[in-house]
């Protein structure tokens, strides 16, 4: 792809060509997504590390205009476009859209040699589509679109086209690498399936997929760190405490420092006294 130029908005970007392909620097995409700090984009690819691969991010050097060589990171479009999934900026759709417009110019002008049929079978196709499927209604809504567009970036960085054009003797290596994807995911039970055998409310933990460990808990039950019960409380708006429950409160915290003293002081009573030698080995 020969792009000599690319612009969004007021955002005139900085190519920088790779086998043929455009890559942008971080600085110009914090710019376009609506940031104000090159920082903003370094703290979103840090927080989502392993959902870039080598094919949508590398560090290089470069010499910005007026300054001095230093390593840059830059994103390839597709990895642009997972940090607009990623942002939650009121430009990040905008945003999205022309990356994926600038994607599909780029996948009309691939020239792809292999005729229809060397390419992955329909029954193949359903195959890689299923797992992606099949994991993604298994994580929450929050999680399955990012989850989806990660594993569907994947398939066509690692391959370099769409997945229904991957050649088909490369499906076991496109199955292995959904495999991967699906795998790395920390898939919750099917809530519907867990027996409880009356209803109410349950403190449920979840290890390894499987539930751990369950209890019921009284309907005016919360879950909070010691932190956060003390802030609780203390905000005015917070967690609303009766005023009799308020003083049980106080009485208890008193009780329990009193206890704590008590303990400390008949530990320090405890200690043997320490002797004290002169110079000459002698007690003084």
């Amino acid at each position: 792809m020969n792009t000599t130029a690319l612009a969004f908005r007021n955002t005139t970007f900085d190519i920088i060509d790779r086998n043929n392909q455009p890559w942008l620097r971080s600085g110009q995409l914090a710019q376009a997504l609506g940031y104000t700090d090159e920082r903003s984009i370094t703290k979103i690819f840090s927080r989502n590390t392993e959902e870039f691969s080598d094919a949508m991010t590398s560090v290089v050097k470069l010499t910005p205009q007026g300054e001095q060589a230093r390593d840059i990171r830059i994103f390839s479009m597709r990895g642009a476009h997972l940090l607009a999934m990623l942002s939650r900026t009121k430009i990040a759709k905008e945003f999205r859209k022309w990356v994926l417009d600038i994607l599909d110019k780029e996948t009309a002008q691939q020239k792809y040699s292999a005729s229809p049929a060397d390419t992955l079978t329909l029954e193949q196709c359903d195959q890689l589509r299923g797992m992606m499927l099949e994991a993604q209604s298994k994580l929450p809504k929050a999680q399955a679109a990012k989850f989806a567009i990660s594993g569907w970036s994947k398939l066509r960085a690692h391959f370099g086209v769409a997945y229904r054009l991957i050649p088909q003797h490369k499906f076991q290596d496109a199955l292995a690498l959904v495999s991967r994807h699906v795998s790395a995911q920390p898939v919750l039970p099917d809530m519907n399936s867990i027996f409880m055998p009356e209803d109410g409310r349950y403190l449920i933990a979840i290890r390894g997929g499987r539930v751990s460990y369950n209890q019921a808990i009284p309907d005016n039950a919360c879950v909070l760190s010691q932190e956060d019960m003390l802030k609780a409380i203390n905000e005015p708006n917070g967690l609303f405490v009766t005023t009799p429950m308020l003083a049980d409160f106080a009485v208890a915290s008193v009780k329990r420092l009193a206890q704590r003293c008590e303990y400390y002081e008949a530990k320090d009573k405890a200690k043997p006294a320490k002797s004290q030698f002169t110079a000459q080995g002698k007690l003084a």
